[in-house]
């Protein structure tokens, strides 16, 4: 069954804000995550949204997306650990999908290497991905020494150069010249 998902403004002062604070702060490891300053100020630039994600009244998650031309950068997605297991993400996503249905779409994942801790999580994260339409583009990344697999879906997959170019259309002019410092592509 397709559920119909509502799509929210997150903001300082929105009521769904803590909500989305405690799941970002849950959902990520501490090195993944940006300051919640820093991607409040940045969704208020053309092409960045930031959502919280509801099923009727009832919440169910967020994402957060960046949004260049024809490219969109799925940068967070989170599904509330009481609604995991229920097809929310999978809803997440073809929601998001027909949101920037002229997109091609594109996310990152921690790369599934036996020596992680979380291995059998990062491989069940892929295999999800992969169910969903996503496939692996022809590159990987390397950021704050953690390896990166960059997941595409559309027709086209994403390139390098259009990865580095989202990045820099997220961050502020002062930063994109440290860019090449902190991801390296595999």
């Amino acid at each position: 069954m397709i559920k119909k998902l509502k799509f929210e403004s997150v903001n300082i002062g929105s009521s769904n804000y803590n909500r989305v604070k405690k799941l970002y702060y849950e959902a990520f490891p501490k090195h993944e995550r940006f300051p919640l300053w820093f991607l409040l100020l940045r969704s208020r630039k053309k092409g960045i949204d930031f959502f919280a994600i509801f099923d009727k009244n009832i919440f169910i998650g967020f994402c957060y997306l960046v949004t260049k031309k024809d490219l969109t950068y799925v940068l967070y997605l989170a599904i509330d650990k009481a609604k995991r297991g229920e097809g929310y993400g999978s809803h997440s996503l073809n929601a998001i999908r027909s949101f920037k249905e002229k997109n091609r779409i594109f996310l990152d994942i921690e790369s599934p290497m036996k020596s992680s801790d979380n291995y059998k999580q990062r491989l069940k994260r892929k295999k999800f991905y992969f169910k969903n339409g996503y496939e692996l583009a022809e590159f990987k990344i390397i950021e704050m020494g953690e390896t990166f697999e960059i997941l595409s879906y559309g027709v086209k997959k994403v390139k390098k150069a259009e990865y580095f170019n989202i990045l820099k259309s997220f961050f502020s002019p002062f930063f994109t010249p440290f860019l090449k410092y902190f991801v390296k592509f595999v």
